[in-house]
C-alpha cells in the first residue's frame, strides 16, 4: 500500500460544520472523508479538462498554489501567511467537490455510471470496508439495492474496479 502524508490544516467553522455532517451521514471517518472530496475534485478536474479540452475552472486554484509555492521558496519565516493559503486551496476545492456534487454531468447521464468504491459507500451510505467484504458475495445486489436511495443495484465489475448499476 502507498505510504500516505500527513497534512495538518485549520478549517472555518462552518466548512468543518459542512465535513462533519457528511461524516456523521456517511459514517465515514473525517480523514477518509477529505480524502475521497479531494479525489473526487482532482478526478473532476481531469474529466473536465478532457472532455472539453480545457482547465479554466481551476486556474484560479491552480494560481493559488503556484503563488503559495513561491512563498514558501521566498517567505519561510511567514508561516501563517502559509497556512492562510493551504485553507483558501482546501476550501476552494471543497467548493469545488460541492459544485461537482451537485451538477449532473452530461457525461454520466449518456453513459453507464461507474461509480469507485467511495462514491458508492457515499451513495449507499455505508462504509468502504463494508462494500470491500460483500462485493464478491452473490446477495451483493440485492444488498445494494436495499441500501441504495433509489432502489437501484449495483454489480462489481473486477478489471476496472469500479461498480456499475444493473439495468433491470
Amino acid at each position: 500500500m502507498a505510504k500516505k502524508k500527513q497534512l495538518n490544516v485549520r478549517l472555518p467553522d462552518t466548512l468543518f460544520d459542512r465535513l462533519e455532517q457528511r461524516v456523521l451521514k456517511t459514517k465515514m471517518g473525517m480523514a477518509a472523508m477529505v480524502e475521497v472530496l479531494l479525489l473526487r475534485a482532482l478526478e473532476q478536474e481531469s474529466s473536465d479538462a478532457e472532455r472539453d479540452g480545457s482547465g479554466d475552472r481551476f486556474d484560479v486554484l491552480v494560481k493559488r498554489i503556484e503563488a503559495l509555492e513561491a512563498k514558501l521558496s521566498i517567505e519561510p519565516d511567514d508561516s501563517h501567511l502559509v497556512e492562510a493559503s493551504i485553507v483558501e486551496a482546501v476550501v476552494a476545492v471543497a467548493s469545488i467537490a460541492d459544485f461537482v456534487a451537485s451538477e449532473p454531468s452530461p457525461a454520466l447521464e449518456s453513459d453507464v455510471k461507474r461509480l469507485s468504491a467511495e462514491d458508492l459507500a457515499l451513495r449507499l451510505s455505508v462504509t468502504v470496508r463494508a462494500l470491500a467484504q460483500k462485493k464478491d458475495k452473490s446477495t451483493f445486489s440485492d444488498w445494494t439495492r436495499k441500501h441504495d436511495p433509489e432502489g437501484v443495484a449495483w454489480k462489481y465489475i473486477a478489471p476496472s474496479d469500479r461498480f456499475c448499476p444493473l439495468v433491470d
